[in-house]
């Protein structure tokens, strides 16, 4: 104890060279485009200018606040190896862990300009759409593959990604 007491031994050895940082970022949504959903006749036509009627004003609506947080922990090594003539090199190894999206939170890339969301671009809850799934013999079957081609990966970013890797100092 006293003015020379350095903490425990134990961890001092253990947290030497170990670093962490924790970065959190958040912005509210960019704007879009609303467009009214009932001329929304097909997936094709959605994305065709002719076919929308601005709901609101040009880039008026906008997508949900977006929140994200990376964690990167860190420990560096030293490492010291004797050349021929007897001198020494200094080294290090740093091993990481980088998390990405901690939280694993849905964030929205993009979205249908119709609905507002990025899984539904409205198609199916149209008038257009009632026709059509009473000619099918199965209409759950299309309704089901419906929403397998409008769930657009893309319109979302990436759920949480771990990278554990290695940086070699020399």
């Amino acid at each position: 104890m006293g003015t020379d007491y350095n903490g425990p031994a134990a961890l001092k050895g253990l947290l030497e060279g170990f670093g962490s940082n924790f970065i959190i970022r958040a912005g509210s949504g960019t704007p879009y485009s609303r467009i009214s959903q009932d001329i929304v006749q097909n997936i094709l036509s959605a994305d065709d200018t002719r076919f929308r009627r601005l709901i609101g004003e040009i880039n008026g609506s906008r997508l949900p606040w977006q929140i994200n947080m990376d964690l990167r922990m860190d420990k560096d090594f030293q490492l010291t190896a004797k050349a021929a003539d007897g001198k020494g090199r200094s080294s290090s190894l740093n091993l990481y862990v980088l998390v990405q999206n901690v939280l694993n939170a849905k964030r929205i890339a993009s979205l249908y300009p119709a609905t507002g969301l990025p899984d539904d671009d409205g198609y199916l809850t149209s008038p257009q759409a009632v026709q059509p799934l009473t000619e099918f013999q199965d209409p759950q079957a299309y309704i089901d593959m419906y929403h397998i081609a409008v769930n657009n990966p893309d319109n979302f970013k990436l759920p949480r990604v771990i990278r554990i890797g290695a940086i070699y100092n020399f």
